[in-house]
């Protein structure tokens, strides 16, 4: 403990760099099967959780709103496990890629503000943290250039696939592309503020960036970007709020036609949409995998679960947010990432700041993956409430 305190300036850049170094070094060591243990990100994070828990159990005077709901959220786990099969339960797997490890990635950002909330971190060191961020994001840049030009597997977002998609030293595509998200939305804020053009050049990469990951998801969130910046931030913000709902119209009547000619480009897609549908297409085949839960539940589940979930969420999981969050927690987790959400990303915040971070939880509505990303989550956070501390309001 007294190590922490000496070093307490030095936390936020350490897990930070150690949360993107680590995964890199993950995805490095899985792609050319270096060794048979490549979870060195998951090691980091489990070390730095224990670490956390430690610092918190030490530190605690009193039990607050938060230790309530973290208590709360964990019985509601239990109580959803227990409407599984117990005969069935394998307790090793579900810790290892099972419920139980899933749980923990949702949990994981409760015990973080626990932890913040319990030692005092100087506010520098948080900037400092989100500058190491920025540096290693353009480090995986040019490791994407790279990548794209000579072809090398190993930085592809998905190396054993035809499907498009550079991710370089990231190993999950999707959590790279909300990691990039949160480095545009502080970049975006602050041109918007500022009118500096470093701040613009660094959106410009950063959108260019996320468009070549492979992720659909990424084309919509810098959609519903460019959609926020000319409904509320341009001069002509009326002009733009008669002439976008009547592009959307236009897009929906002619859905099939802009959507085959967008797509003729991939040999990929274009399969995928030949037999499975429009449908299946947008949603990389997650309507499908919706039909497929829906049929289980039919023939599984009770009223009680329902009301706290039940399901083996490594089998069924969706990667719809929304949808996740109810199969997994039922309709109480549904509430309660609610409350979560509205208390600790959008409270305080000023419209310009709670309009981006709508933009952001939206795509992961639609797409999924935001809350069951730790790093992502970790630095949504930290950039939202402890770096950009802007007070300025429109």
């Amino acid at each position: 403990m007294q190590l922490i305190r000496k070093n307490i300036d030095k936390i936020i850049p350490f897990l930070i760099i150690g949360l993107l170094v680590s995964d890199f070094i993950t995805s490095v060591v899985y792609k050319l099967s270096l060794f048979s243990f490549y979870r060195y990100s998951g090691a980091f994070k489990l070390v730095f959780q224990i670490i956390m828990s430690l610092v918190i159990i030490f530190n605690y005077k009193s039990l607050s709103r938060l230790h309530k709901v973290t208590i709360g959220i964990i019985i509601l786990f239990i109580i959803s496990q227990i409407n599984i099969d117990s005969s069935s339960y394998d307790f090793m797997y579900h810790i290892s890629r099972g419920n139980i490890y899933f749980f923990n990635r949702y949990l994981y950002i409760l015990i973080f503000i626990l932890f913040l909330n319990s030692i005092k971190i100087p506010s520098i060191s948080f900037q400092k943290g989100y500058n190491y961020l920025e540096v290693l994001l353009f480090i995986n840049c040019l490791v994407i250039i790279f990548g794209i030009l000579f072809e090398i597997n190993i930085f592809k977002s998905y190396e054993s696939t035809p499907r498009f998609g550079y991710a370089g030293l990231f190993s999950k595509p999707e959590e790279a592309g909300f990691i990039y998200c949160i480095a545009i939305i502080y970049n975006y804020y602050y041109w918007s503020l500022n009118k500096s053009k470093t701040n613009l050049i660094k959106v410009a990469v950063f959108i260019a960036t996320i468009l070549v990951l492979g992720q659909k998801k990424m084309f919509l969130f810098v959609a519903l970007l460019i959609c926020m910046h000319l409904l509320f931030q341009v001069k002509y913000k009326k002009f733009f709020r008669v002439i976008i709902p009547v592009l959307g119209l236009i897009v929906i009547i002619f859905n099939k036609k802009i959507f085959s000619y967008l797509i003729s480009h991939s040999s990929f897609w274009t399969r995928i949409y030949q037999e499975k549908g429009l449908l299946s297409t947008l949603t990389s085949t997650r309507s499908d995998l919706v039909k497929n839960v829906i049929i289980y539940i039919k023939a599984n589940w009770d009223t009680y679960n329902f009301i706290f979930g039940g399901i083996d969420f490594n089998k069924y999981k969706v990667e719809f947010e929304a949808f996740d969050l109810y199969i997994f927690l039922g309709i109480f987790g549904l509430l309660f990432y609610y409350y979560f959400i509205k208390t600790f990303f959008y409270k305080n915040l000023d419209n310009l700041k709670r309009r981006l971070v709508f933009t952001l939880f939206l795509t992961s509505f639609l797409g999924g993956g935001l809350l069951l990303s730790v790093t992502a989550t970790l630095l949504l956070y930290i950039v939202i409430n402890k770096v950009m501390v802007v007070n300025d309001n429109e």
